[in-house]
């Protein structure tokens, strides 16, 4: 077993994350190079290449093999390992996507509900339909406001009257129009159809058969492909559906699937739970065998293999959608991994959910996707950290980053968030992040976790009471499941998610406790917590009464079961649920929904315990025990909120931390112990992550004394004397280009002067109050800025004021590393580089010699040389060292210094700034005092502090805290912040919170 030192020291090259990079826009050789190169500098272990839409050239074309045999020789040069991301979600200019559009059987369907009649009962009644191809009508029976399935009949559509004559029959019957209609993406184009067997051969056939030869004789550095594949989930009013499902159906189960319809869009009908469990479980496995397991199948005879992930990237707008991540992790099994567009603590119950079940059936690691958002927003170095920091005992495995293009366009076709890369300023320190992943991956990678409670997903309910055109019932279950999850991280308590099936596989022992097969866990699992279960299936409800007969504890939220959904509810399965809650054993509880915390709070932690004056310290704990130390991994879950807790562990002999950054272990020395066991104080910034290691020899070398990177020592801080909040006044400057996009333009056509042919005439008015030293107008529409390739004609003509701007003003924008300015070259964090941002140097001219102080007009016309001129796509901006001031008469750029408050620098004249800002004050300090930490409850990005001139260091992510005790002089002291942003501002043109977002205070001991 290698040592501790070496495993910080030296991690194994499988612990290093992996990279996506997105190819988007026009490739070059050029651009492959440099940021090949930056992956290696950056210490990913793999890239995985992922070709867009708009990827110029075409996928599988030869230039585009060309440009992988380019990568290939690279990845041998330096030893980097690669794959080929192949996303289901996008379609693109290949054979297989003609394939799709040429083939019915090929293209995704649904099965809508498009009529529901109830006929008269004196009258017959005849109903037209049209495109009867694509009908399924039904007679269906209804007793006492009860659809009856049995009495299902299929009618026959008249093809040559395209209708149907329905006569009257005793009894109400009413009549259900199902309508098939093919599934499409945000672009409508048709996604793939998974349940169909002729798909996967397609694809192999006309996407893998090409690139195979090419990879084959790459060797070692290509792994084989990424694979991701659509949503099946029912949405939108419909079910997934397939012709072939009906004879499948048939030999798997006997019945007629056309009987069993109306259950998935009515309520009121027999048997619709178990009907739909059923047919769900159906659809999930039948992708499995169709499509899946054909597509290993021919990898593994091919001696390649891939990650096959569930994607949710495509955006697509859907009604009444279950929440897919949940039901690909519960159901899909050879599902490695989730592209979800949902942050991993968004996400953490499916991704529980799905590790447990790859470990049940022995599926191997996982694969985790990270950078990724609801709110499609850039991850900044801190974010990916916290991620790591969370996917760490949730979901073992293999940590992949995304959000990484070859161009980072306004007009890109967007799937995912753009990330930093290299025209960014934390682009420098990815390094260090990826360091970081790989020694936590390697710290962590033979430690069996301890859980002390089992949590029971509600997917098995959610599908039973799903109606695709109202999914309240299942959406209610969903929330419940989230907030009984969020409370035990409130709570500390460790927790696995498991399925049904995995929960009655568990195995119980004598002395009370739960284990889970195939699954390393250390220590005894005590209790049971059920979120949702309006009807429970026989297999749970018989292991909930086995567990209560060894005295562990079950909680229901809210409330317990009715029946089951193998018999519905009937008095016998009543009973049996209510002798659970007799209250002398007190082993069943209810927990109310709104107040969770009182009774999930008695699952005990014997082996940790964490608290304040409440129990509920948003610290999430992880324990766990390797061969040589027990690990407890502690998480801030809050972003905003920094606490002092009292820690309560085992008395080892030895107990360490690791200081993940340096790479080092430290012993912790003068801990106080007594009761058997032993006791700290620890200090936790907004989402800081404590590694802690107990041993009963010595693992560690030197004894602790501050973190390397804050010189703050969170186990030994003096009694905090009080808080000094900085002032919410700060002079704001900027190094970077401020941003103000314009939106407001009229616009006329006309027949050119030139030409004689349409053209198009812009025209924005902008007022200025003082003179700029410089001012950029940018035009982002690659589609409106169309040069003639033939002759020096742009395609366009710009006025400002009237001027043409001549040629020769164009220019590219100063920044980055190579700017001039005092304070770009006094602080380390480089500049953003919009350079690389824009779409071309071309389309950036400087207009400062043309504006003037008042009101100035800028015109932008095509001259006619295209015969059908595109119209404005996007908003040209205007880039310069300006403020952005709000007026009655609308916004003025102005020269005038800001000053900044808390919040974000987008609310004191930067809206748009993408880059970095520095603030400045002053502050007096205490006479006497022992010790000063200045600290950052809220940034967007990296940070560096400047005292009095000197420079204290740049830092990535939490904690954002610094020692400052010695760079403190009495009375006053000049104290300077730089700090970086996303580049979403300027990409997206949005305004997202920036800079100093929460307090800077300076703490006193």
């Amino acid at each position: 077993m290698k040592s501790l030192k070496n495993i910080l020291g030296k991690p194994a090259p499988e612990s290093y994350p992996w990279a996506i990079w997105n190819w988007n826009g026009i490739i070059t050789p050029e651009k492959i190079n440099v940021q090949f190169k930056g992956f290696v500098d950056a210490l990913f272990g793999g890239i995985i290449i992922r070709p867009s839409v708009d990827m110029s050239p075409g996928f599988l074309s030869d230039e585009f093999l060309t440009y992988i045999e380019q990568v290939v020789a690279l990845a041998k040069e330096h030893s980097v390992q690669l794959r080929i991301y192949e996303d289901l979600t996008l379609k693109k200019s290949t054979l297989f996507a003609a394939s799709i559009s040429q083939s019915v059987k090929l293209r995704a369907q649904r099965l809508v509900l498009e009529q529901s009649i109830t006929p008269s009962e004196q009258d017959d009644f005849t109903l037209h339909i049209d495109n009867p191809e694509t009908a399924i009508v039904l007679a269906v029976k209804v007793n006492d406001h009860q659809i009856n399935i049995a009495d299902t009949k299929q009618l026959a559509i008249k093809s040559d009257k395209n209708s149907i004559v329905w006569k009257v029959q005793a009894g109400e019957w009413r009549l259900i129009v199902l309508r098939k209609q093919f599934v499409y993406d945000t672009d409508n184009r048709y996604l793939p159809n998974l349940l169909n067997s002729k798909t996967v051969s397609t694809f192999t056939q006309q996407v893998f058969d090409p690139l195979k030869q090419l990879l084959e004789a790459s060797g070692v550095v290509f792994n084989g492909f990424v694979t991701s594949i659509p949503s099946i989930n029912p949405s939108d009013n419909g079910i997934p559906w397939d012709d072939d499902l009906i004879a499948a159906y048939k030999t798997a189960f006997k019945k007629d699937l056309i009987k069993m319809l109306p259950a998935f869009f009515f309520e009121n009908c027999t048997q619709a739970q178990k009907v739909r469990q059923q047919f769900y479980t159906f659809v999930f496995n039948t992708v499995n065998n169709n499509f899946i397991a054909p597509l290993e199948a021919w990898l593994k005879k091919n001696h390649l293999s891939t990650w096959i992930l569930f994607s949710d990237l495509s955006k697509r707008i859907v009604s009444n959608e279950l929440d897919g991540e949940m039901i690909s992790s519960g159901c899909v099994s050879p599902i490695c991994g989730l592209d979800s567009n949902k942050d991993i603590a968004e996400n953490q119950g499916a991704l529980r959910l799905f590790a447990n079940r790859r470990v049940l059936e022995r599926k191997g690691e996982c694969v985790t996707i990270i950078g990724h958002n609801q709110a499609n927003t850039s991850a900044m170095l801190q974010h990916f950290k916290r991620n790591v920091d969370l996917v760490t005992t949730i979901a073992p495995g293999t940590i992949v980053y995304d959000g990484f293009y070859v161009n980072q366009e306004y007009n890109v076709s967007l799937n995912s968030s753009i990330n930093i890369f290299t025209y960014s300023p934390e682009w420098r320190f990815i390094g260090d992040l990826c360091q970081y992943t790989a020694r936590v991956n390697e710290l962590v990678k033979n430690v069996a976790w301890t859980k002390q409670a089992l949590v029971l997903s509600p997917l098995t309910e959610m599908l039973s009471d799903y109606f695709p055109n109202n999914n309240s019932y299942s959406r209610k279950g969903y929330e419940l499941f989230s907030k009984t999850i969020a409370t035990l991280d409130r709570l500390s308590i460790s927790y696995d998610v498991v399925s049904d099936d995995c929960l009655s596989s568990c195995e119980i022992s004598e002395n009370g406790g739960i284990s889970i097969a195939h699954l390393s866990r250390s220590g005894i699992c005590n209790a049971i917590i059920i979120p949702f279960a309006p009807l429970i299936s026989k297999t749970t409800l018989s292991f909930i009464e086995k567990a209560v007969q060894k005295n562990i504890k079950v909680f229901f939220i809210d409330e317990v079961p009715k029946g089951t959904l193998e018999d519905g509810i009937t008095p016998s399965i009543t009973n049996k649920i209510m002798k659970l809650l007799d209250p002398k054993k007190n082993y069943v509880s209810v927990v109310k929904s709104d107040s969770p915390d009182s009774g999930l709070a008695e699952i005990e932690t014997p082996f940790f315990t964490i608290a304040n004056s409440h129990r509920d310290s948003d610290i999430l704990v992880s324990y766990g025990k390797s061969e040589n130390f027990d690990i407890y991994l502690m998480h801030n879950t809050s972003d905003v909120k920094d606490q002092v807790l009292h820690v309560t562990m085992p008395d080892y002999k030895h107990i360490s931390v690791a200081d993940i950054e340096k790479g080092e272990l430290f012993e912790l020395e003068n801990i106080e112990r007594g009761d058997g066991a032993a006791h700290l104080d620890m200090c936790f910034m907004p989402s800081e992550t404590f590694i802690l290691l107990g041993s009963s020899v010595k693992i560690a070398n030197t004894v602790f004394e501050k973190f390397a990177k804050t010189g703050v020592n969170p186990f030994a801080l003096y009694h905090r004397c009080y808080r000094i909040i900085l002032k919410p006044q700060w002079n704001f400057t900027t190094p970077s280009q401020n941003s103000l996009p314009l939106g407001n333009w009229s616009m006329r056509m006309g027949l050119s002067r030139d030409s004689g042919v349409f053209s198009h005439f812009y025209e924005s008015n902008i007022q200025i109050r003082s003179s700029l030293s410089t001012c950029y107008l940018a035009l982002n529409d690659t589609l409106l800025f169309n040069p003639d390739k033939c002759s020096d004609d742009p395609g366009i003509e710009i006025l400002v004021n009237g001027i043409k701007i001549d040629k020769q003003l164009n220019y590219s924008l100063p920044g980055g590393d190579n700017g001039t300015d005092s304070q770009r070259s006094d602080f380390g964090i480089p500049d953003i580089e919009l350079n690389q941002i824009l779409c071309s140097h071309n389309s950036i001219f400087n207009i400062v010699p043309l504006l003037v102080n008042g009101g100035n007009r800028i015109s932008i016309r095509t001259t006619g040389r295209n015969p059908l001129p595109q119209a404005m796509y996007l908003p040209p901006q205007l880039l310069g060292d300006f403020t952005i001031i709000k007026d009655k008469s609308g916004l003025i750029l102005d020269k005038t210094p800001s000053i900044a408050g808390y919040g974000s620098w987008t609310r004191y004249g930067y809206p748009f700034l993408s880059g970095k800002g520095i603030y400045s004050q002053t502050f007096e300090v205490p006479n006497e005092y022992e010790k000063i930490i200045l600290r950052f409850l809220q940034v967007s990005g990296s940070l560096q502090v400047r005292i009095n001139g000197k420079n204290l260091g740049i830092i990535n992510w939490h904690p954002f805290e610094l020692d400052i005790t010695k760079h403190c002089i009495p009375k006053r002291n000049e104290i300077d912040i730089c700090v970086v942003n996303s580049a979403d501002n300027v990409i997206r043109m949005s305004s997202q919170a920036s800079g100093l977002i929460g307090e800077v205070f300076l703490d006193v001991y």
